[in-house]
């Protein structure tokens, strides 16, 4: 659990309504999990683009109209050509960090 005092933590605040909240409340205490603990995990989840992450924004999308079916498409063939140039480069997660790491090295100011 993050040091909420801590100076690289952020605090994350939204409203629902009363009823949802409840709701929430008790799905997460079947689980066994906390409110944070679920919300913490599903933000790590759509950072570390985890394919259920991405197959339920999706399907969000869709559901809400949030973008056209032509600008999902647009945007899925973006991420496969991204993924396919990785494995032709042969870069994994490490070599992009480490690649960021030298940069902010040789230019701190970035």
């Amino acid at each position: 659990m993050p040091n909420k005092y801590a100076k690289d933590t952020k605090k994350f605040t939204f409203y629902a309504k009363d009823e949802l909240h409840a709701k929430f409340k008790i799905r997460m205490q079947h689980h066994s999990l906390t409110q944070s603990e679920f919300l913490r995990a599903c933000v790590q989840a759509a950072v570390d683009q985890d394919p259920m992450m991405e197959m339920f924004i999706d399907y969000y999308k869709e559901e809400t109209g949030k973008q056209s079916k032509k600008q999902r498409a647009k945007i899925q063939k973006e991420q496969k050509e991204s993924k396919d140039l990785l494995d032709t480069l042969g870069l994994g997660d490490g070599d992009i960090d480490n690649i960021f790491d030298i940069i902010a090295k040789e230019h701190p100011e970035i």
